[in-house]
């Protein structure tokens, strides 16, 4: 390859740097968002139920044998166990701090509007982890309570009246 081919090649790789920069801290901001790290805990419990079943596999299927297969289950499990305990602490410092968990199936009822994605919606239905809003046509779409901005409760402001 001649010095020029490898200068422009040089060249161009340098001009897509910062695309590539701001890509990678798109992507940390994203795994650090209060409702990714919800999903993350969620995920994380469940492989460690999964982890314990197969300790508890070992301990009836061979009590006696593959101490290494236990040893290596419980240091899987002693960093399952630190990753969700971190993450939990940082899921309530979210909630402390006011940015994660405000609306939920207790606070927001049918005919309340929420503000998602930009658009005051009427919730139509609240289940326990999403709520499905109407969308002037004859469907409904459901979202995460995390995706609510805001919140207009009518029978809340009327008895304040």
């Amino acid at each position: 390859m001649t010095t020029a081919i490898r200068g422009a090649l040089t060249a161009q790789e340098a001009e897509r740097m910062p695309a590539r920069i701001a890509g990678s801290r798109r992507a940390e901001a994203y795994k650090e968002r209060p409702d990714v790290t919800a999903r993350r805990v969620a995920k994380l419990e469940t492989e460690l139920r999964a982890l314990d079943r197969k300790i508890a596999g070992l301990n009836v299927n061979d009590p006696d044998g593959s101490e290494d297969q236990r040893q290596q289950y419980e240091s899987e499990h002693a960093v399952l166990v630190e990753r969700i305990n971190g993450d939990k602490a940082v899921l309530q410092q979210a909630a402390e701090d006011g940015r994660f968990g405000q609306y939920t199936k207790a606070n927001v009822h049918k005919d309340d509007q929420v503000k998602i994605r930009g658009q005051w919606r009427q919730v139509v239905c609240a289940s326990t982890k999403s709520v499905s809003v109407a969308t002037g046509y004859s469907w409904t779409d459901r979202y995460g309570y995390e995706e609510i901005r805001d919140q207009r409760c009518p029978h809340t402001e009327d008895d304040g009246a």
